[in-house]
């Protein structure tokens, strides 16, 4: 009690709307989690959580968690738990697994705010909960996304958990090695490549040693004491307790708990899909594959008011540059993890240019890091208009107005904000054709319910189901079976086609369309009546992420 009341009045404020604030959006979620549909992965996530489930319950007898697609590179913390839950939920399956992936979400955004707030005071924190949670490539993915999200979430907080050893240093509490340990643990027990998380400690580390080390004057022999003390008391618990946690969930990991982690980090590494996306109009591939691919597809998916304030940090960073006279400075020690979670990524992207899709979906977990970044630009504004009643009015009004628009933008693509655009490139209608929009295939959910009404307001009932053919997954037409309609994997015998634009598999089938799911114009997925049609070429298809 006695610490929370040597909490600035003002600061309480802000702690306060940053509750609400993040219990509005868990109220938002409960609300509208149903209301999602399955993206191309699902099905083979969930499958491989019921193999992980089923390798403990054999005690390794049932080998299909070992060997199940490329799924086993690997870690499976999310799809085991989500597997567990689901024999117990009140929900249907996939909204089980929705509410799940909304959680984790919701994780991230609480470390986003904690993040901000412990390094630009109680209202950069809210100001820093407030752009993540604007953005939609974050928000439309919490629902949807079993491994970048939760991956997401585990990184912001190893962020923060790596921002806290590095203001502690030399010898920071043994216990932030510890948690450093199991969220860095969680993140690689989804993705292997969390390996970056360890690789941000070691360079707080290195930096930290190197500014002592210039600053005593001390010998290579007095640094490498140094350095072997930091290793014992940091980076050994650190590795020791990830490793565990890693292993947890990940049969295949468990069956060589050195060998195959090293295997999945070399695997991903030189991995080549050969799944093309749309940029600036053209199909990337093995020969097309630009080094801004990402930059701009984070670029062109940043909220517009989220891009202001990182331009006006950007400025004010450059104005204290100059005052100092152009001198070249490294940042404070405890800048240094969001700096490095936030541009890293990217910029090794640029550099080593990574065959990438489905936009920037597999960089979610820099958005956060930018999101405290903007955070700290938006309370540095404030700050600088304080005192000035009319500036900081505006300054408010104008905050206030661009997430007020970025709200409208976002609802008007509900439930598949993910998709949203920028004005940068004129927004969804504008990035049409030119950018990747629904490409994760949660719209089939939708056709499938249109065209459930479109049977049911023509009277096209019959004893036996209306065959389907579904350019995805079965699972991707919903929760509940429907009497009438029933998925039909050879595509030549289905009386309708569900599809999507993705890689144009909306053409694959001939047929008169009949209806459309779209959202600012724009197509999301398309439903065909394929009856007294003559069909050519393909019997059967698939429009898959991956990865």
């Amino acid at each position: 009690m006695t610490e929370f009341r040597a909490i600035p009045s003002a600061d309480r404020r802000w702690d306060r709307m940053g509750i609400v604030l993040l219990a509005g959006i868990a109220v938002l979620v409960a609300l509208t989690f149903r209301q999602y549909g399955n993206g191309f992965d699902a099905q083979v996530q969930d499958v491989y959580g019921k193999d992980i489930l089923s390798w403990f319950r054999t005690d390794g007898a049932d080998h299909s968690a070992l060997s199940f697609r490329d799924l086993y590179y690997y870690g499976g913390l999310f799809d085991t738990v989500a597997a567990l839950a689901n024999q117990y939920s009140p929900f249907p399956h996939w909204a089980t697994r929705h509410l799940l992936e909304a959680a984790c979400g919701l994780l991230g955004l609480a470390g986003a705010w904690r993040l901000g707030r412990h390094l630009g005071g109680a209202r950069a924190g809210v100001l820093s909960l407030a752009a993540l949670a604007l953005m939609p490539s974050y928000y439309g993915m919490m629902f949807i996304n079993p491994k970048d999200i939760p991956f997401a979430a585990a990184a912001i907080w190893s962020t923060y958990l790596t921002t806290r050893i590095a203001e502690t240093l030399p010898r920071p509490p043994r216990r932030l090695a510890i948690l450093l340990g199991v969220t860095v643990g969680a993140a690689l027990g989804v993705r292997i490549a969390g390996v970056l998380l360890l690789a941000y400690v070691g360079a707080v580390l290195a930096a930290d040693l190197a500014i002592r080390t210039t600053a005593a004057g001390w010998t290579w022999a007095r640094a490498g004491r140094e350095a072997a003390g930091l290793g014992v008391r940091v980076l050994l618990p650190l590795v020791l307790v990830a490793w565990v946690v890693m292993l947890v969930c990940w049969p295949w990991g468990l069956v060589a708990p050195i060998g195959h982690p090293l295997a999945a980090l070399t695997h991903f590494s030189g991995l080549s899909n050969g799944i093309v996306t749309l940029f600036f109009g053209h199909q990337t591939s093995e020969t097309y594959h630009p080094a801004s691919y990402l930059p701009v597809y984070v670029l062109i998916k940043l909220p517009d008011v989220v891009l202001v304030l990182l331009a006006a940090g950007l400025a004010l960073a450059v104005a204290t540059w100059r005052q100092r006279g152009w001198r070249l400075a490294p940042p404070p020690l405890r800048l240094v993890p969001v700096l490095l979670a936030a541009l890293f990524p990217v910029a090794y992207a640029v550099a080593t240019k990574p065959e990438l899709y489905d936009a920037e979906r597999h960089f979610l977990f820099v958005l956060p890091p930018l999101a405290v970044l903007t955070g700290l630009a938006a309370d540095r504004i404030l700050a600088l208009a304080a005192g000035r009643r009319f500036a900081l009015a505006a300054c408010t009004i104008l905050l206030a107005a661009g997430a007020f628009r970025q709200v409208q933008a976002t609802a008007a693509l509900h439930p598949y904000e993910y998709a949203f655009y920028n004005d940068l490139v004129g927004g969804p209608r504008g990035a049409h054709g030119q950018f990747d929009m629904e490409y994760w295939g949660t719209s089939l959910a939708e056709a499938t319910q249109n065209l459930r009404q479109y049977l049911i307001a023509h009277h096209l009932t019959r004893s036996q189901p209306w065959r389907v053919a579904i350019c995805g997954e079965a699972t991707q037409m919903g929760d509940a079976p429907h009497p009438l309609l029933r998925a039909e994997p050879e595509w030549n015998q289905a009386d309708f086609f569900i599809a999507t634009p993705r890689q144009g598999c909306d053409h694959w089938l001939a047929g008169k369309v009949i209806a459309t799911v779209s959202r600012d114009g724009v197509p999301f997925a398309i439903i065909k009546d394929l009856r007294g049609v003559q069909q050519a070429g393909r019997t059967n298809g698939k429009s898959h992420g991956k990865g």
